[in-house]
C-alpha cells in the first residue's frame, strides 16, 4: 500500500510538472504591445446612456431622484434625463436633496480633443441648480469642474461648461454630476437632454 501511494504521487508530480512546462511554454510575451487606448466617445446621454455609464447617488441624497423620461424631451428626442428634487420635509433616510454622478466604469474616456460639456435643460419652474459639472469619478475628483447656481427656465436652453485644460482628461471616468436642494421651500423637477462633450472651438481662457 505504501509503495502504491508513493508510485501514484510520483506519477502525479510528473504529470503536474509536464503541465507546468506546457503552460509556461504557452505564455505570451507582452513585450512590444501597446497600451489599450480608451474610448473618445463624446456622448453621455443621447436618447439613452452611452455604453459603460452607471448612476451613483451621493451620500444622503434621494436614491431614486433620477429616471429616464420619454414624455418630456428636447426637440422630440426619444428620451431625456429627469431629476426629481425632493420636498424639504422628506424623511432624512429617503434623502433631502438630489445629487449623483454618472461614471464610466469601462476605465474612463479620453476627452482631450473636446473643449466643453454641453446639454439642453429646463425646469418645472424657474430655479437655480446648486452645482453641476463633470469630473467626479468612481475614485477621484482631481479634475472636477462645476458651475454654481446654473439658472434654469421653464423652456429648453442650451448650456455650456468649458473644460479648463482638455489635455488633462485622457482617462476621465466622471462624465456628469449634479447636486441640488429644494427651491423656495419646495421640491421640483428638471430635465437634461443631448448631454455630450463637444469641440466648439469658441472657448477662450475658460475659468476652472
Amino acid at each position: 500500500m505504501k509503495n502504491f501511494y508513493i508510485n501514484n504521487m510520483k506519477r502525479l508530480f510528473t504529470a503536474s510538472l509536464v503541465t507546468l512546462i506546457v503552460f509556461a511554454g504557452c505564455q505570451r510575451s507582452t513585450d512590444g504591445l501597446s497600451e489599450p487606448t480608451l474610448s473618445n466617445n463624446p456622448e453621455v446621454f443621447m436618447d439613452g446612456f452611452s455604453a459603460g455609464l452607471e448612476y451613483f447617488p451621493f451620500d444622503y441624497s434621494k436614491l431614486d431622484a433620477f429616471q429616464v423620461d420619454t414624455d418630456v424631451t428636447y426637440n422630440e428626442t426619444k428620451a431625456s434625463m429627469r431629476i426629481d428634487v425632493p420636498n424639504p420635509e422628506a424623511l432624512e433616510d429617503e434623502g433631502r436633496y438630489a445629487g449623483a454622478t454618472f461614471v464610466d466604469l469601462s476605465g474612463g474616456r479620453n476627452l482631450s480633443e473636446y473643449d466643453a460639456l454641453t446639454f439642453y435643460a429646463k425646469g418645472s419652474k424657474a430655479s437655480r441648480i446648486n452645482e453641476i459639472g463633470f469630473g467626479v469619478g468612481a475614485d477621484s475628483d482631481k479634475f472636477k469642474v462645476k458651475l454654481d447656481s446654473l439658472r434654469l427656465s421653464t423652456f429648453w436652453q442650451k448650456y455650456t461648461i468649458p473644460i479648463p485644460d482638455p489635455s488633462k482628461l485622457t482617462a476621465e471616468s466622471g462624465l456628469f454630476w449634479f447636486a441640488e436642494n429644494p427651491e423656495d421651500g419646495d421640491g421640483y423637477s428638471f430635465w437634461v437632454d443631448e448631454l455630450q462633450f463637444e469641440n466648439l472651438g469658441t472657448i477662450a481662457q475658460p475659468r476652472p
